[in-house]
């Protein structure tokens, strides 16, 4: 693989910060390429960045952007249409920690009229006081240019080490540590080569996830719920709607058709159905009726009804039946 090393000049980040780079090297395949100068080669005094030659970042799958200035290696690799055209393309690998902080390492090489070296950036500013972490053995470490980090860490030996941290004074050595750190503490006693270690209750804000660790020192921002900046427990106030009482037009139609209601009489003219007491009273085996005067045999025939029963339409003949 032959490298070149090579000074940037231009990131292509946005479609119209760099409309015209934009629309010549693909467009969107366009985002996060870079004009590069070779590093022996003098930047351009008036800033002309048209016959540059134009790199591609080789991994995507975890980037870290240059910015101009700063000093990278471009490799010449088959690209996307290599079994069409057979031809290799540009590739970029990550910036050099010539600096050896997070925050830039660029390289500038030209002086203004004022002999200071102009930034080639578009809005970037360098953070002050950004440094980068200190490591333990296994440590593995992301950071960004801003005081951002992710490390990937464990349990250490304190004993052992001249920088002891604030996770290693209980539980096994080994035992696995992640701590997400976004911002960090300004420390004016600390050089830009110098490395620091996070600091849980001065970072702007920062998750640890443990595994039997303890976090010594740590101090929380409250003990109380006005810490959230409201208070938790206190019902909010919820806006009732204020729906003026007008009559509404003609002209509106009514989603539900509405019945009259059937009139329902007053209470106390209410007929209530309530269940009538059953009294306890001693029957006859074959059961007198308040219209019979005699007890009804199984070998009894019955004759002429009394005078008092009132039998309707039917015959005296077809009320006379033989019990068998």
């Amino acid at each position: 693989m032959i490298t070149t090393v090579a000074r940037v000049q231009k990131v292509i980040t946005d479609k119209e910060l760099h409309k015209k780079y934009y629309n010549i090297y693909g467009q969107e395949d366009s985002i996060g390429g870079i004009l590069f100068s070779k590093i022996d080669n003098p930047t351009s005094p008036d800033g002309n960045t048209d016959n540059l030659p134009f790199a591609r970042p080789l991994y995507k799958h975890m980037l870290r952007y240059p910015i101009p200035g700063e000093i990278v290696n471009i490799v010449n690799l088959p690209g996307s249409n290599y079994n069409e055209e057979g031809k290799n393309i540009l590739f970029y690998l990550p910036s050099i920690s010539l600096q050896g902080i997070p925050s830039s390492n660029d390289l500038p090489d030209i002086l203004n009229e004022d002999g200071i070296f102009p930034s080639l950036t578009e809005y970037f500013d360098p953070p002050i006081g950004v440094n980068a972490l200190l490591p333990y053995e296994g440590d593995s470490i992301i950071e960004g240019r801003f005081g951002q980090s992710i490390r990937f860490s464990s349990t250490v030996d304190n004993a052992k080490v001249s920088n002891p941290n604030k996770w290693s004074n209980e539980g096994p050595i080994g035992n696995p540590i992640t701590i997400i750190k976004n911002g960090q503490a300004f420390d004016p006693e600390k050089n830009n080569g110098d490395h620091i270690l996070e600091d849980i209750n001065n970072d702007n804000s920062s998750i640890y996830m443990c595994s039997n660790q303890q976090i010594s020192n740590f101090i929380p921002a409250s003990f109380y719920d006005e810490s959230y900046g409201q208070d938790i427990f206190k019902e909010s106030k919820k806006d009732e709607p204020n729906i003026a009482n007008d009559i509404m037009n003609e002209d509106i139609k009514e989603d539900v058709v509405l019945k009259t209601p059937s009139n329902i009489p007053a209470e106390e003219l209410q007929v209530i159905n309530e269940p009538i007491p059953i009294k306890e009273t001693e029957y006859a085996a074959n059961d007198i009726a308040e219209t019979e005067e005699q007890l009804i045999g199984s070998n009894d025939t019955l004759g002429a009804l009394p005078s008092n029963y009132n039998s309707g339409n039917i015959s005296q003949a077809e009320l006379t039946q033989t019990f068998v």
